[in-house]
């Protein structure tokens, strides 16, 4: 309970915050409709907004198949460079995968394949002399150069010695300077073979034959065991023996790959051949057993690739449809939006091609897609799109659909070029929003102001209120005393008499 000066209220607020509290409750409806009217407002903008974040997204998709521009009063639409070649869509299966890998792309060839794998393709190793890491390197002081090639490249090694250097000291100036050439395919490395022994490790950053190490002869490369008779023959190079320097393969032909294509010998600098096989990448990765027989490679046609390709366009594009389907009454009431559901639902069954080709789809109802009830694409037919793929000029004719002046991509941009930016105009969207975001603010100070009035009301009142109980509390006092002071009179009057007669007066 709430006391104050003028009692107990009979709850934990005074008699003041209550009447004031009851005043603004009766004064709440003069706001109620401007409230309604800020949450129809947040309502929609929260609806536009959304609405303009699924079309950024979709724009975004739509402008990697190509750019759609007004020139003049004519739209033009420039697909993507390479983009119709990611319609032919392959893939390769093979019955085993611990050898090798295959991915087809576009040029690929529909049909069978079999591949053994000799020998994957290796880097070359060049390795120094075993020398004791705490004796003397014995190279002058000063600077001193040699060079190392591989693939026609030729790096300039550059390292300065005092002349006092340890093997070890010696060894890892030398490794540092290999590996402080910009751009050098060759790695150096210091391996401690024993505690007190070392050796350099060259190693060459490609694989194959072409990449194979070679040196110039110096004082410095001597001290190291390198001389030029290590691979002066390239098939029979000297080999690492004991603690003498060599290589790790002795003929050099052995760094490329081997395999058979079709019981064709192949062999590559590389593990990763692209130029064999029209349209498979084949990623070697490890021989197969001399006497293994060939693995099984498969090429077909790869309807789940096309739908992957396309399926992040067709995503953001429902994605829009199911945006505008929910709200009905922003539909009814702005016929922008009612138009653009309108025509965005169309272009999913209109005719997107004009070929001739009596083989060729013009819509995309023709490859496989079906339309939901709420407009949005789905791909209901693979069999039908692999019917059509397979055609020839399949491919091609399926990328029309999406690409051409008339498909898809153009005719969407078409449908939402007015919702967004462009040069001076603010875009449809953006100018809804502009428009709610004034209003809602307009409302706001509105509401302020009432509830301003409203709060000076309410202390006016509670100030009227405590002054008529100010007056009421002084005449309540008032009374009281002479209530009193009646009282006291007439007992000090009743006192006086018996006081007489009990003197017999």
């Amino acid at each position: 309970m709430a006391i104050d000066t003028f009692g107990i209220s009979g709850s934990d607020k005074s008699y003041s915050e209550l009447l004031v509290e009851s005043y603004k409750k009766s004064q709440a409806s003069r706001t109620e409709g401007l409230q309604s009217r800020k949450q129809t407002l947040q309502t929609r903008q929260k609806f536009y907004n959304e609405l303009n974040g699924k079309l950024n997204s979709l724009i975004a998709q739509l402008d990697k198949f190509g750019e759609y521009k007004k020139v003049g009063d004519n739209f033009t639409f420039t697909p993507t460079n390479g983009i119709n070649d990611k319609f032919k869509t392959y893939k390769a299966t093979i019955s085993e995968n611990d050898y090798f890998t295959v991915k087809a792309d576009g040029n690929a060839i529909v049909g069978s394949n079999s591949i053994k794998v000799n020998r994957i393709a290796t880097n070359d190793v060049l390795v120094s002399n075993r020398l004791n890491l705490s004796d003397a390197f014995g190279e002058t002081a000063g600077e001193k150069t040699f060079d190392l090639s591989v693939n026609d490249k030729t790096y300039t090694v550059k390292v300065n010695f005092t002349g006092s250097e340890t093997n070890e000291e010696a060894m890892k100036k030398i490794v540092n300077a290999i590996n402080g050439i910009k751009d050098v395919k060759i790695s150096a490395s210091l391996v401690k073979d024993t505690e007190t022994t070392g050796r350099i490790s060259l190693t060459s950053k490609e694989t194959g034959q072409n990449n194979k190490i070679t040196f110039t002869q110096t004082s410095t490369t001597e001290l190291l065991g390198w001389t030029t008779s290590l691979y002066s023959d390239p098939n029979a190079r000297t080999a690492i023996s004991g603690g003498s320097a060599g290589y790790k393969v002795s003929d050099s032909s052995l760094l490329n790959a081997s395999f058979d294509a079709n019981g064709i010998e192949i062999t590559r600098n590389s593990n990763e051949v692209k130029d064999v096989l029209p349209g498979l990448t084949i990623n070697l990765l490890k021989p197969q057993a001399a006497d293994a027989q060939p693995i099984n490679v498969t090429t077909d046609i790869d309807v789940d690739g096309f739908e992957s390709f396309v399926d992040a366009l067709i995503k953001e594009y429902n994605g829009v449809l199911f945006n505008l389907s929910q709200n009905k009454d922003i539909q009814r009431q702005d016929t922008a939006i009612s138009s653009l559901q309108q025509r965005l639902r169309a272009v999913g069954t209109s005719v997107l091609s004009s070929s001739d080709d009596p083989d060729a789809p013009k819509r995309l109802t023709d490859i496989g897609f079906k339309l939901n009830n709420d407009g949005t694409l789905v791909l209901r037919d693979k069999d039908k799109l692999k019917e059509f793929l397979a055609k020839e000029n399949g491919a091609e004719n399926i990328a029309k659909l999406f690409t051409s002046e008339t498909g898809f991509v153009a005719k969407v941009n078409e449908v939402i070029y007015n919702l967004k930016p462009q040069g001076g105009n603010s875009g449809l969207l953006k100018a809804r929003n502009e428009s709610i975001t004034r209003e809602i603010t307009n409302i706001d100070k509105r509401i302020a102001s009432l509830e301003a009035t409203i709060e000076q009301q309410a202390e006016s009142l509670r100030k009227e209120y405590e002054s008529y109980l100010k007056v009421y509390l002084q005449a309540q006092g008032q009374y009281s005393l002479l209530s009193t002071m009646s009282t006291s009179s007439t007992s000090t009057y009743s006192s006086l008499i018996a006081q007489q007669a009990s003197l017999g007066q």
